[in-house]
């Protein structure tokens, strides 16, 4: 359904924000039908076809695992919020890749086939990140009781082969420096940094006073 002349897209600002609100909805694990209800809704500035929305939901829905009980409870983790963020955005570019597919004549079953593999894809990925973040959280947690901050260090070359040369640039750089679990370097964790990262987190045991505010730096 194209836009109207009087009508404009979300600007890039708008469009975060409806990823966050997302965000939200499906880290609150609600039935299927009350979060759809609820990311009709959130989607509703885009302007996209409602059949292009459905399509998304209905991929996303079919291959997601839900780590929590529908209606539980409680704080979430940060990688809890982060692995929903990485769903909310998947589900609003699959929808706008539907619509222009539908819009162009394209069927239903071959974008809907196209669209599931992506999120398997999607899912392998955002798994890989998920364990990724866990263990430096449970990291965290361990230097927690040693220093009485939730922060781990950076380790480049693990038992093993290191990263590749070109990506290892990267994790070279981070190697040895101290992050709060809150708050890792571009929203990463060690083992995320790019595709088969093999850093990983490590306790950490000491701190010197000024490892703390040097971590907030290295963003």
């Amino acid at each position: 359904m194209p836009t109207s002349p009087q009508q404009t897209e979300p600007t890039p600002e708008e469009e975060r924000a409806i990823v966050e609100t997302l965000a939200l909805i499906l880290a609150a694990y609600l039935a299927a039908q009350a979060t759809f209800a609820m990311v009709q809704a959130a989607m509703a500035p885009l302007r996209l076809p409602v059949k292009a929305v459905e399509l998304a939901w209905d991929v996303l829905w079919s291959i997601a695992t839900q780590e929590r009980s529908e209606g539980v409870s409680g704080p979430l983790r940060p990688s809890e919020r982060q692995q929903a963020t990485y769903r909310a955005w998947f589900l609003v570019n699959s929808a706008k890749r539907i619509a222009r597919d539908l819009s162009a004549g394209k069927p239903v079953e071959e974008v809907f086939e196209r669209e599931t593999r992506y999120a398997r894809q999607h899912e392998t990925a955002r798994n890989d990140r998920q364990v990724a973040a866990e263990a430096a959280e449970m990291v965290a947690d361990e230097s927690f009781q040693a220093v009485g901050f939730r922060v781990f260090r950076w380790r480049y070359r693990p038992s093993g082969a290191p990263c590749s040369p070109v990506d290892g640039v990267y994790c070279r750089d981070l190697h040895g420096k101290v992050f709060l679990s809150d708050r890792p370097p571009k929203g990463r964790y060690p083992g995320m940094w790019h595709v088969n990262c093999r850093c990983q987190a490590v306790p950490v045991r000491s701190l010197k006073s000024a490892t703390i505010r040097d971590a907030t730096r290295v963003r």
